[in-house]
This record gives structure tokens, C-alpha cells and sequence, in this order.
């Protein structure tokens, strides 16, 4: 009979016993679980606007600058480029944050697939500034004689030193403007909560996921600008024509300025959406570590700027989206 081997029995014990380490490897990461997470989150706000010119007290009254007798002898020529507002502009700021969750898995061999509910907060936002401006002339000339008159529809009664009424056979004006605007604009939210899925696949201690779900949070937007207008002039009297030696007999100045301050606040409770993924290791059989980032698009929110000033308002839309890094832990049940 031919002798039984001795090493097959070990052979197979020594299999068994990987077969055995090699399924201990595979982490269970079913059941409930919580834990938090810090990281950073940057807010982008892009924000998109009809833009328009703003024609003040100032512009209209320097812009209806004219004699009150108009004959060939005299002319006014004028000029304005104004700025266009608000501005368009995109603006991102980067922020602490922190979130705490709760949630749970379901696997099956090395898919793990399951949800969580989570709270974020921190200082999410962005804000930006901007400025403008623009400039216009208004020229004119009076050769035909005495008693014309220098006038205009002093909107508010915002320019003085006008009108003027010539005593001399000649004159010539001048008259410049100038606009200023600056403008801020502002996203903030304190804090955000999410529900999500997640899909993953498992191998030894690390699961590898990708998650999708829904984003709620009250977002809070603000617009302010402030816009300056001024304007400065003079006319020149003289007794003789002005290709002739200029002998100026009198100089009359003119000017005004005005500032006006617009606003505009809007809160609104926006539902968005997130895209992410992610890996946990497992420390041990309850605590895992966990490396995220994450992609989050909110929507849009308007907001409307006016002022008590004047009836001119102006409208804002911001898109706000943004992205988040973070690490935590997290605690099975």
C-alpha cells in the first residue's frame, strides 16, 4: 500500500485558514452609524444683471443746458459716455466648516449602498465689489448779442450758479460731468442641511463611494451701490468775436453734485442639489476615518436695489454654486 502523505492535510488546513483571513478582510460596514466631519467649503456667486444708464438729478439738468433765444448764432454740442449698472461679475470666498451626520448602510458582498441626513454650518457666502464710471461735456456759444440767457430745468434744484443772462456781445461755455458707482454684492448662509445616497464598493478596510442628493438652505442676498454725480462749469463774456484777441469781461461758474445710496435685501429658502465621493478606512470595527469632497449647486436668487432718492431700482440675479473638502469620523453602531 502506498504510504499516505502527511503535508496534504496541511496544505489544506494552511488554505482554510487563508480563506478565512482573506473573508476577515472584507470590513463589514452595514447598520447605523454617525459622526462629523471639518473641512472648507468655497461659495461661488455669479452674478448676472440687465444693465443699465443711470441719469440722475445732475445729468438731466446739465443735459438740458440751452439758450433761451436759439438763433444761427448760437449752438450747444454735448457728449456723455455714462456707465452701465450693476455690474456683472463672479466672486467666490473660502470658509470653515463643520457637519455632523447620521446615517446607514446596506451590503451585499463588496457593494455597499445607503443614506445620510446631514447638518452643515459655518459662514458660507461670497461677496464682491465693484466700480464704474463715466464722463460727459456740454459746450455751447452765444455770437448774436446781449440779453440771451444761459439756462437749464434745474432738476431739484441741484445746480447752482444758473441762470446766467449775458450783458456782453459774446460768450462761450463749458460745462463737464463725472460718474461714480461702486457696488457690493452678497451671498450668505450660516447653515445647510442635506439628504443623500450613496453607492460603494468595498475592498479589505476602504470604501470607495460616490453620493448624490439634495441641498436645502436659507440663503440670505445683499446689494448696495452708491453712485456719484457731479458736475462742474463755466461762461465766459466778451465784447469781442473768438477769432479775435479775447478780452473776457465777466466769468460766471456753475456746478452741483449728488450722491445717491441704493439697497436691496432678500432672504429665500433654496433647495439645490449635490454630487460627491469619497473614501473610509476602517480603524477599527466601529471608527472609520473619512476623506470627502463634494459639489454643490444651489440655484439662483434675485434681489432688487432702490433707493428714496429717485425712482431708478435695478435687479441682481445670482447663481450660487460651490464645493467643500472635509475629513471626520465616524462611529458605527
Amino acid at each position: 500500500m502506498k504510504p499516505k502523505s502527511v503535508l496534504s492535510p496541511i496544505a489544506i488546513s494552511l488554505g482554510l485558514v487563508s480563506f478565512n483571513v482573506a473573508a476577515e478582510e472584507l470590513h463589514d460596514w452595514s447598520g447605523l452609524y454617525a459622526g462629523g466631519m471639518i473641512g472648507y467649503s468655497n461659495t461661488k456667486a455669479s452674478t448676472k444683471a440687465d444693465s443699465n444708464e443711470f441719469k440722475g438729478d445732475v445729468y438731466n439738468s446739465i443735459n438740458s443746458l440751452n439758450w433761451s433765444i436759439a438763433s444761427p448764432g448760437t449752438g450747444v454740442s454735448k457728449s456723455f459716455d455714462l456707465p452701465l449698472f450693476p455690474n456683472a461679475s463672479s466672486h467666490n470666498d473660502t470658509n470653515l466648516q463643520g457637519t455632523v451626520l447620521i446615517g446607514k448602510n446596506i451590503q451585499s458582498d463588496h457593494i455597499v449602498f445607503g443614506g445620510e441626513f446631514r447638518a452643515s454650518f459655518g459662514d458660507f457666502g461670497a461677496s464682491s465689489s465693484t466700480t464704474n464710471s463715466g464722463v460727459g461735456s456740454v459746450t455751447g456759444y452765444d455770437h448774436e448779442g446781449i440779453g440771451n440767457t444761459l439756462r437749464l430745468t434745474n432738476v431739484n434744484g441741484v445746480i447752482s450758479g444758473l441762470p446766467v443772462t449775458l450783458t456782453s456781445a459774446f460768450a462761450e461755455f463749458d460745462a463737464s460731468y463725472e460718474q461714480q458707482i461702486s457696488q457690493k454684492n452678497e451671498v450668505k448662509s450660516d447653515n445647510a442641511i442635506s439628504l443623500v445616497g450613496r453607492l460603494g464598493y468595498a475592498e479589505g478596510a476602504f470604501l470607495w463611494y460616490v453620493l448624490g442628493g439634495v441641498n436645502l438652505a436659507n440663503v440670505k442676498a445683499k446689494t448696495r451701490t452708491t453712485i456719484v454725480e457731479s458736475a462742474n462749469g463755466s461762461l465766459d463774456e466778451s465784447n469781442t468775436f473768438w477769432n479775435n484777441p479775447n478780452v473776457v469781461t465777466a466769468t460766471h461758474g456753475f456746478s452741483g453734485s449728488q450722491t445717491y445710496i441704493f439697497s436691496g435685501d432678500h432672504s429665500k429658502n433654496m433647495v439645490g442639489y449635490t454630487l460627491g465621493g469619497g473614501v473610509e478606512w476602517a480603524i477599527d470595527d466601529k471608527l472609520t476615518l473619512r476623506v470627502e469632497g463634494e459639489y454643490h449647486d444651489l440655484g439662483s436668487i434675485s434681489v432688487t436695489g432702490t433707493s428714496t432718492q429717485t425712482s431708478a431700482s435695478y435687479k441682481v440675479k445670482q447663481d450660487i454654486t460651490g464645493y467643500s473638502l472635509a475629513t471626520g469620523l465616524i462611529y458605527r453602531f
